[in-house]
């Protein structure tokens, strides 16, 4: 066990693509709606900026960057 970082935590939730622009020709902008289960997610990194939006009843949520 290391004292300084905290083991991971196991994936327990689902993530689905319910509509994207994947395909639409757009230029240096995408969008994706995402039906995203409750439990938790690792999102891996990307070289470019990523914004979400949460669309619901409120919900609990942690978020944590490395």
């Amino acid at each position: 066990m290391n004292a300084v970082t905290p083991l991971p935590m196991p994936l327990s939730g689902s993530r689905v693509n319910l509509l994207s622009s994947s395909g639409r020709g757009w230029n240096g902008f995408g969008a994706a709606l995402l039906d995203i289960s409750a439990g938790t997610h690792r999102i891996p990194a990307m070289a470019h900026h990523r914004v979400g939006v949460h669309v619901g009843p409120p919900v609990m949520a942690r978020c944590m960057c490395e």
